[in-house]
């Protein structure tokens, strides 16, 4: 990791926390009576929306730059095959990822107990092992859009790309359960009921990794039965994008 981009993260995690905890601080107000509850809803809103856009930018940074730019002279000075390169950049990426999330969650944690400190409320939220369960599912979550990431800066040579599709597939496939749930109007056209269908075959449904309710109330009957299958299958999705990155890189022609 070279000194720029060191300072570069440093300055990102200090940010994000920053943002994390001012949304948790200034939106806990809306609720009075469950002031601790409404932040850590705040904050792990945060922590899913930072999340893919740190992700888009160490992916350009990290895997775009680097194989767009500079992979010509790999080739030349290092003995290094393009896939194992490319699986050190991926690496790289998602331990980067996984290093934002204690980072975010720890001022997040304290910031909704001072918020709630004094204030009893029914239902207190859960900051022990709630908390931690809910930010393992947003790391499988995060594993997928690091795979998706690299697959796009070894197929582009447009780094907004990277941007856009990221975020585009973070929504789609986070509102896959919504859509599958549209009614649908009788007498229409035979694919529009194939429509929202066929997303559930093509994408991951990241709606299911969003376990917070179990953090914002402390009950596990919020978890849904089959939590485990959910984190099986994204992680398969993972591996899927990511072979078809190495399979791109390998067939690549540089400039």
């Amino acid at each position: 990791m070279t000194l720029s981009l060191r300072t570069n993260c440093i300055k990102l995690y200090a940010v994000s926390a920053i943002i994390t905890s001012a949304a948790a601080t200034l939106f806990s107000s809306l609720s009075p009576r469950q002031p601790m509850t409404m932040a850590l809803d705040m904050g792990i809103s945060a922590i899913r929306l930072i999340t893919p856009l740190f992700i888009s930018l160490l992916a350009h940074e990290l895997i775009f730059n680097e194989f767009n730019r500079r992979q010509p002279l790999i080739d030349l000075a290092y003995p290094l095959p393009r896939h194992a390169l490319l699986i050190r950049r991926f690496a790289a990426t998602f331990i980067l990822c996984l290093a934002l999330l204690p980072v975010l969650a720890i001022p997040l944690a304290a910031s909704a107990f001072m918020i709630g400190h004094g204030q009893p409320q029914g239902t207190p939220p859960g900051l022990g092992l709630p908390f931690l369960l809910t930010l393992s599912f947003i790391a499988a979550e995060a594993c997928v859009l690091c795979a998706l990431a690299t697959l796009l800066a070894t197929v582009t040579s447009t780094p907004g790309l990277i941007l856009v599709g990221t975020l585009g597939f973070t929504l789609i496939a986070r509102s896959q359960g919504t859509l599958d749930g549209l009614p649908v109007t009788e007498g229409g056209p035979a694919d529009s009921r194939a429509g929202p269908g066929l997303l559930h075959y093509l994408l991951p449904d990241l709606g299911l990794l969003d376990v917070r309710m179990i953090t914002l109330y402390g009950k596990w009957e919020f978890l849904e039965a089959g939590w485990q299958w959910s984190i099986i299958s994204a992680l398969c999705y993972a591996m899927v994008l990511l072979g078809l990155a190495l399979w791109s890189v390998q067939r690549k022609d540089f400039p």
